[in-house]
């Protein structure tokens, strides 16, 4: 992280600069750039933010020269870097990502829609190399990418006043942040505090942006093209489906009673938690590593500066689901991908919760039961539905499908004290289970295999034996 914030967070690259961590980030692309970057004098421009910068702003690539954020349009920029990203139609460049992590997310009124992590070795911007017309199907300007998880959230409250006031008088931040209530107003403290001169522990994120005269190369290679191209089609696999997916949706939707109908809050939520088992969209982990945020430090200070009581400050962070390790939503933390509608009931998020947990059953077994028109199997749809368990909790819940208690889910997944493995912790702090995250959550994991005990039988025929042996 820069700590001078008059300092410019750009600079041009070579080849020479680069190649190897390209090698090592990029080797389905590394031999077509070899071509062509070694004969452009600076074939990229490296950018480096801070924990919660703003990388791309409603659809404009950001810079920061001379303290403040600009696009790479402004006519501030110096010439030339500005000759160097002459794009055609004022799309973003082709970029990538090779240290840190950004989030791309969709900014509304009434929430923050998630779209998509992207972790070192992830392009971006691939479509302005297929897609050069000024007017296509792409609605750039309503895409943002921020630095780091911008929907890192941490599970107890933080929004004890005093505690607070310690925050303000050991760091340099802008108290209108400080005791955020709500899990969505978390973060613009913790960006605070890792941009505070005073935090100790530096992230920043690193992209590359493919100049205009390497991008003018890559327009005219048909091997990189084709590369890319697959990239593209395989990140967009889903969306081509779409209508296709839409299609079962309506009608599994068109047979549901008029009462659930008119609860789009309910039949929202359920679409968005198959997509989340589906890998489609992201859902909630606890954060392990500072890959996403800076979260070894954002620890320590609720621990040792804030002083939290009672509670270990379990952060979650956003993650895909890869059929391994649980995932996690919350009806108190929406993402889904559309805009929150109305709540009839917004008090009763247990009726709710059992609304939804009723629908994903009843779409699931309609799915694997072959109740559509159109045969689903050998999709992702089909095969996700039958690897995949839902399990909903809520404090209030009938402790049958709706479980009471999240304990023994916490202790299945080890990923929320690692953090705090071997941590010296000066006072007695226990797990959050109390969190507000919980009433009304749902965890996505891969379905238990149910456990066959072993026989006689099984014992004596595994040995070699026979039952009937008179010898």
């Amino acid at each position: 992280m820069q700590k001078d914030p008059k300092a410019n967070n750009f600079e041009l690259i070579t080849w020479q600069d680069i190649k190897d961590q390209i090698k090592n980030l990029f080797p389905d692309i590394y031999e077509a750039l070899a071509k062509y970057a070694p004969n452009i004098k600076y074939p990229f421009i490296k950018l480096q933010y801070s924990y919660g910068d703003p990388v791309v702003e409603f659809g404009k690539l950001k810079f920061k020269y001379q303290g403040q954020f600009i696009t790479y349009k402004d006519p501030e920029l110096p010439q030339e870097y500005a000759k160097l990203l002459e794009f055609p139609n004022d799309l973003i460049p082709t970029m990538a990502v090779i240290k840190g992590s950004l989030e791309c997310f969709i900014d509304l009124p009434s929430h923050l829609i998630p779209l998509r992590i992207l972790k070192a070795g992830a392009m971006f911007g691939l479509y302005n190399l297929f897609y050069t017309e000024k007017k296509t199907h792409t609605v750039n300007f309503a895409y943002s990418y921020t630095a780091g998880s911008r929907s890192l959230l941490v599970l107890p409250k933080i929004s004890h006043e005093q505690y607070n006031e310690r925050l303000s008088k050991n760091f340099t931040i802008d108290k209108k942040y400080l005791c955020p209530k709500h899990f969505p107003e978390q973060w613009a403290l913790f960006k605070e505090l890792a941009q505070a001169p005073e935090f100790k522990d530096p992230w920043h994120a690193e992209v590359l942006v493919f100049t205009r005269p390497l991008f003018d190369l890559m327009m005219h290679d048909k091997d990189i093209q084709l590369t890319l191209a697959k990239k593209l089609l395989h990140f967009s696999q889903f969306s081509q489906n779409q209508v296709m997916y839409d299609l079962i949706w309506s009608i599994f939707t068109d047979k549901l009673s008029a009462g659930i109908k008119n609860t789009p809050f309910v039949v929202e939520t359920v679409k968005h938690i198959i997509k989340l088992a589906m890998g489609e969209v992201p859902g909630f982990v606890p954060a392990q590593s500072n890959d996403q945020s800076p979260i070894g430090g954002l620890r320590d200070i609720f621990l040792n500066i804030y002083r939290i009581r009672y509670y270990l400050p379990i952060f979650m962070e956003l993650d895909y689901y890869q059929h391994t390790d649980p995932v996690y939503y919350s009806l108190q933390r929406h993402t889904f991908l559309y805009h929150i509608p109305e709540r009839s009931n917004a008090n009763r998020t247990v009726d709710e919760l059992m609304e939804i947990r009723n629908l994903v059953y009843s779409f699931k077994q309609q799915v694997l039961e072959n109740k559509f028109p159109i045969s689903l199997e050998n999709t992702v749809l089909y095969s996700t539905l039958q690897e995949v368990e839902f399990e909903f909790f809520h404090p209030q819940g009938n402790g049958t499908e709706i479980i009471t208690d999240v304990t023994p889910a916490i202790e299945e997944d080890p990923r929320f004290i690692k953090l705090f493995e071997n941590l010296n912790i000066d006072k007695e702090l226990i797990f959050p289970k109390h969190s507000l995250f919980f009433n009304g959550c749902i965890r996505i994991r891969p379905q238990k295999k149910p456990v066959v005990k072993p026989t006689i039988k099984d014992f004596v025929t595994s040995a070699n034996f026979r039952l009937d042996d008179r010898d």
